[in-house]
Protein backbone atom coordinates (compact mmCIF):
# COMPACT_ATOMS: atom_id res chain seq x y z
CA UNK A 1 0.00 0.00 0.00
CA UNK A 2 1.41 3.36 -1.04
CA UNK A 3 1.36 6.36 1.25
CA UNK A 4 -0.21 8.53 -1.40
CA UNK A 5 -3.90 9.20 -1.92
CA UNK A 6 -3.46 8.98 -5.71
CA UNK A 7 -2.48 5.30 -5.80
CA UNK A 8 -5.01 3.10 -7.65
CA UNK A 9 -6.44 -0.02 -6.02
CA UNK A 10 -5.11 -2.18 -8.85
CA UNK A 11 -1.32 -2.19 -9.07
CA UNK A 12 -0.14 -0.21 -12.14
CA UNK A 13 2.43 -1.70 -14.51
CA UNK A 14 4.47 1.53 -14.46
CA UNK A 15 5.06 4.38 -12.04
CA UNK A 16 7.56 7.18 -11.77
CA UNK A 17 9.42 8.85 -8.96
CA UNK A 18 12.85 9.74 -7.66
CA UNK A 19 15.02 6.77 -6.70
CA UNK A 20 15.28 6.95 -2.91
CA UNK A 21 17.16 3.73 -2.18
CA UNK A 22 20.89 3.87 -1.50
CA UNK A 23 22.30 2.80 -4.90
CA UNK A 24 24.31 4.64 -7.54
CA UNK A 25 20.92 5.68 -9.02
CA UNK A 26 19.80 7.48 -5.85
CA UNK A 27 18.26 10.84 -6.68
CA UNK A 28 17.60 10.00 -10.34
CA UNK A 29 14.18 10.36 -11.95
CA UNK A 30 13.07 6.75 -12.33
CA UNK A 31 10.56 4.64 -14.21
CA UNK A 32 9.50 1.71 -12.01
CA UNK A 33 8.33 -1.36 -13.92
CA UNK A 34 6.16 -4.05 -12.36
CA UNK A 35 6.43 -7.56 -13.81
CA UNK A 36 7.44 -8.14 -17.45
CA UNK A 37 6.48 -5.52 -20.00
CA UNK A 38 7.36 -5.21 -23.67
CA UNK A 39 10.93 -3.82 -23.91
CA UNK A 40 9.89 -1.23 -26.51
CA UNK A 41 7.11 -0.06 -24.19
CA UNK A 42 9.55 0.28 -21.28
CA UNK A 43 11.97 2.36 -23.37
CA UNK A 44 9.10 4.43 -24.79
CA UNK A 45 7.76 5.18 -21.30
CA UNK A 46 11.27 6.03 -20.07
CA UNK A 47 11.67 8.49 -22.95
CA UNK A 48 8.18 9.93 -22.52
CA UNK A 49 8.69 10.54 -18.79
CA UNK A 50 12.28 11.79 -19.21
CA UNK A 51 13.94 9.36 -16.81
CA UNK A 52 17.60 8.36 -16.46
CA UNK A 53 16.97 5.18 -14.50
CA UNK A 54 14.64 2.21 -14.93
CA UNK A 55 13.89 0.00 -11.93
CA UNK A 56 12.78 -3.49 -13.01
CA UNK A 57 11.17 -6.01 -10.69
CA UNK A 58 9.42 -3.22 -8.78
CA UNK A 59 7.17 -4.33 -5.92
CA UNK A 60 8.98 -7.70 -5.80
CA UNK A 61 7.70 -8.67 -9.24
CA UNK A 62 10.82 -10.48 -10.50
CA UNK A 63 10.11 -14.18 -11.08
CA UNK A 64 12.76 -16.72 -11.98
CA UNK A 65 10.39 -19.64 -12.47
CA UNK A 66 10.01 -19.88 -16.24
CA UNK A 67 12.63 -19.31 -18.93
CA UNK A 68 10.19 -17.11 -20.84
CA UNK A 69 9.87 -14.85 -17.79
CA UNK A 70 13.63 -14.74 -17.25
CA UNK A 71 14.17 -13.87 -20.91
CA UNK A 72 11.58 -11.12 -20.50
CA UNK A 73 13.63 -9.48 -17.76
CA UNK A 74 16.83 -9.87 -19.77
CA UNK A 75 15.18 -8.30 -22.82
CA UNK A 76 13.99 -5.32 -20.77
CA UNK A 77 17.43 -4.80 -19.18
CA UNK A 78 19.17 -5.04 -22.57
CA UNK A 79 16.78 -2.63 -24.28
CA UNK A 80 17.26 -0.03 -21.54
CA UNK A 81 21.05 -0.36 -21.48
CA UNK A 82 21.14 -0.12 -25.28
CA UNK A 83 19.37 3.26 -24.92
CA UNK A 84 21.95 4.47 -22.38
CA UNK A 85 19.70 4.16 -19.33
CA UNK A 86 20.82 3.00 -15.90
CA UNK A 87 18.87 -0.14 -14.95
CA UNK A 88 18.24 -1.76 -11.58
CA UNK A 89 16.87 -5.29 -11.32
CA UNK A 90 15.46 -6.20 -7.92
CA UNK A 91 15.37 -9.91 -6.99
CA UNK A 92 15.45 -12.13 -3.90
CA UNK A 93 18.74 -13.45 -2.52
CA UNK A 94 17.92 -17.09 -3.35
CA UNK A 95 17.63 -16.08 -7.03
CA UNK A 96 21.16 -14.67 -7.32
CA UNK A 97 22.78 -17.57 -9.20
CA UNK A 98 19.95 -17.74 -11.74
CA UNK A 99 19.84 -13.97 -12.29
CA UNK A 100 23.61 -13.86 -12.70
CA UNK A 101 23.39 -16.63 -15.31
CA UNK A 102 20.46 -14.99 -17.12
CA UNK A 103 22.17 -11.58 -17.15
CA UNK A 104 25.72 -12.84 -17.77
CA UNK A 105 26.26 -10.64 -20.84
CA UNK A 106 25.22 -7.55 -18.88
CA UNK A 107 26.25 -8.49 -15.33
CA UNK A 108 29.28 -6.19 -15.11
CA UNK A 109 27.93 -3.39 -17.32
CA UNK A 110 28.44 -0.01 -15.65
CA UNK A 111 24.76 0.87 -16.13
CA UNK A 112 23.41 -2.34 -14.58
CA UNK A 113 22.57 -2.44 -10.86
CA UNK A 114 21.65 -5.94 -9.65
CA UNK A 115 19.75 -5.39 -6.39
CA UNK A 116 19.63 -8.44 -4.13
CA UNK A 117 16.78 -8.30 -1.58
CA UNK A 118 16.92 -10.05 1.77
CA UNK A 119 13.64 -10.08 3.70
CA UNK A 120 13.89 -9.72 7.49
CA UNK A 121 10.42 -8.84 8.82
CA UNK A 122 10.13 -7.19 12.25
CA UNK A 123 13.81 -6.33 12.24
CA UNK A 124 13.52 -4.40 15.52
CA UNK A 125 12.73 -7.66 17.35
CA UNK A 126 15.79 -9.55 16.12
CA UNK A 127 18.52 -10.84 18.40
CA UNK A 128 21.20 -8.17 18.85
CA UNK A 129 23.78 -10.73 17.81
CA UNK A 130 22.06 -11.94 14.62
CA UNK A 131 25.02 -12.37 12.31
CA UNK A 132 24.93 -12.17 8.54
CA UNK A 133 27.48 -14.28 6.75
CA UNK A 134 28.37 -13.88 3.10
CA UNK A 135 29.62 -17.36 2.47
CA UNK A 136 31.25 -19.35 -0.31
CA UNK A 137 30.32 -22.70 -1.85
CA UNK A 138 32.28 -24.69 0.74
CA UNK A 139 35.75 -25.05 2.20
CA UNK A 140 36.43 -27.61 -0.56
CA UNK A 141 34.97 -25.43 -3.36
CA UNK A 142 36.46 -22.05 -2.60
CA UNK A 143 35.74 -19.20 -5.01
CA UNK A 144 36.37 -16.29 -2.61
CA UNK A 145 39.33 -15.38 -0.44
CA UNK A 146 37.20 -16.07 2.63
CA UNK A 147 33.83 -15.22 4.16
CA UNK A 148 32.41 -11.93 5.40
CA UNK A 149 30.49 -11.77 8.68
CA UNK A 150 28.82 -8.81 10.30
CA UNK A 151 26.15 -8.24 12.90
CA UNK A 152 22.75 -7.09 11.73
CA UNK A 153 23.10 -3.95 13.83
CA UNK A 154 26.28 -3.03 11.93
CA UNK A 155 24.06 -2.70 8.86
CA UNK A 156 20.72 -1.29 10.02
CA UNK A 157 22.04 2.18 10.75
CA UNK A 158 19.98 5.30 10.15
CA UNK A 159 22.26 6.39 7.31
CA UNK A 160 21.27 3.29 5.29
CA UNK A 161 17.50 3.19 5.87
CA UNK A 162 14.98 4.31 3.29
CA UNK A 163 11.84 4.95 5.31
CA UNK A 164 8.43 4.08 3.89
CA UNK A 165 7.34 7.71 3.72
CA UNK A 166 10.13 8.38 1.20
CA UNK A 167 8.18 6.29 -1.33
CA UNK A 168 5.09 8.51 -1.05
CA UNK A 169 5.94 10.69 -4.06
CA UNK A 170 5.81 7.86 -6.62
CA UNK A 171 3.17 8.48 -9.28
CA UNK A 172 1.28 5.72 -11.10
CA UNK A 173 1.17 5.91 -14.88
Amino acid sequence: MRLTHEWPKEEPDFFTGIEVENTKARGLRTLFVVDIQRPKEVVSRATQHIVNHVYLGANHSYHKDHIVRRNGFYNMVKACIDKGLIVSLNFWAHELAQVKEDMKELWTHENFIPQLSISIPNINTENTYLNIKIDDNSIQQQTNKGVWCFDLYDVIKEEYVTTWNQFANDKPI
